[in-house]
């Protein structure tokens, strides 16, 4: 029983040493005007808290892949919650258009909206690795009645 507990001891030790060693998160940088990037090998990936929480560029070899106007309703990439016959046109300010308050913890970032009309809070949260390449997005839908939605 002691030899196979060591066994799992050492192939778990070796699981937590893979894992460290080869994740290499990147650290968002804050800019000017509410807007965190992630930068590495030939990717770039701005989000501005500004706005939104609204990913505004998205580049591979300085070359912008993301739609950019000045309509800022078409421009770049967001959430919104479906079905659009809950909440109609244009989407909800707070969450589609208003400043989100940021925080970085550990390398991810993350940006609360205000809680809209809607009883929505959205929760965006942001990280790069630059091992495999990956910029990963996670999007929280928070309901703040006592209903459900």
């Amino acid at each position: 029983m002691k030899k196979i507990n060591i066994i799992y001891t050492l192939a778990f030790m070796q699981v937590l040493v893979y894992s460290t060693t080869f994740a290499q998160n990147v650290e968002p940088v804050k800019g000017e005007g509410g807007k965190y990037s992630f930068g590495f090998a030939n990717l770039y990936f701005e989000v501005d808290a500004s706005k939104g929480g609204r990913i505004c560029s998205f580049q591979l070899d300085k070359k912008e892949i993301l739609y950019n106007s000045a309509n800022m309703l078409q421009s770049g990439s967001t959430f919104w919650p479906s079905p659009q016959s809950v909440w109609n046109w244009p989407p909800n300010a707070v969450l589609d258009r208003r400043s989100y308050a940021s925080t970085i913890l550990k390398n991810e970032l993350v940006l609360t909206s205000d809680t809209s009309s809607l009883h929505l809070q959205f929760i965006k949260i942001f990280s790069a690795n630059s091992k495999d390449s990956s910029i990963s997005i996670k999007y929280v839908m928070k309901n703040t009645s006592t209903t459900a939605i």
